[in-house]
């Protein structure tokens, strides 16, 4: 009986000292392709329906490439759908506009070509971090088309996309609003205190808030208001853009980049 307690604590100590397993690591980086689907519908010599989507297609030999290769996809086609449409592929969301389009105008409802067009572009690819961003475009009738700028960032170690706030230190948040609000006020002519409403912004209660839409890279960190989020159609897609050294201090230590490349001269 005592040997084998022996036994059993000298085996619960080599285990102890033992060094931790190494944890399962993503990739650092990925290969990529940029594919682009081309379709037009044309009547009589007249252009009815124009697409320009650019598809984003991952390197096979990355374990997850299928997984979230699908992911990005799909946030991409909800990006161009209506909210009475579900598309499960462009080929899908391009044949079901065109019927679409048929319809209303055989109804002699459209007197106007429609387009709709989706570029991309990789913006992060290093550290365990993939980024993308996308531009989405479209005019199906009315006064003006519809622009707007997506994107996805993610951890290649488990396909998790990652959000604004998971990328910056909580307790410095509201340092890191107050310098993103400076900057706003700056490029929009507006005093420190001067009200956002009165100057045509839509903030709710006439208070400063971050967007959802951002891209991250190595250069900085850009975020986005898309068209009507928080002003009228007229003022456009309205930026922030803070450089590499201006968000340092702001941003988790395992999600710091690298300098961007410096262009040769």
């Amino acid at each position: 009986m005592i040997k084998k307690t022996i036994f059993s604590l000298s085996a619960l100590l080599l285990y102890a000292c033992a060094p931790n397993p190494p944890e399962a690591k993503g990739p650092e980086s990925i290969t990529f392709s940029i594919e682009i689907i081309k379709e037009e519908l044309s009547k009589d010599s007249l252009l009815q329906m124009r697409f320009y989507v650019e598809d984003l297609k991952l390197d096979t030999a990355y374990a997850s490439s299928e997984s979230l290769e699908g992911q990005i996809r799909r946030r991409l086609l909800e990006n161009n759908m209506s909210s009475e449409v579900n598309y499960r592929t462009y080929a899908e969301m391009i044949k079901q506009m065109m019927e679409e389009y048929r319809t209303l105008n055989g109804e002699n409802e459209i007197n106007q070509s429609w387009e709709l067009s989706q570029s991309l572009q990789v913006v992060l690819n290093e550290n365990g971090l993939f980024g993308l961003q996308s531009s989405h475009s479209s005019f199906t009738g009315g006064a003006h088309g519809n622009t707007f700028v997506s994107n996805q960032t993610y951890r290649l170690d488990n396909q998790n996309l990652l959000t604004l706030d998971s990328l910056l230190i909580p307790a410095k948040k509201q340092e890191f609003i107050r310098i993103c609000e400076s900057k706003f006020r700056q490029e929009q002519d507006l005093g420190p205190t001067e009200s956002l409403d009165a100057k045509g912004f839509w903030f709710k209660e006439d208070r400063f808030y971050l967007p959802e839409t951002f891209s991250y890279s190595p250069a900085g960190l850009s975020l986005f208001y898309n068209s009507y989020e928080i002003a009228p159609y007229a003022y456009g897609i309205i930026e922030i853009n803070l450089n590499r050294e201006e968000i340092a201090p702001f941003i988790r230590d395992q999600y710091l980049l690298a300098a961007a490349p410096t262009a040769a001269l």
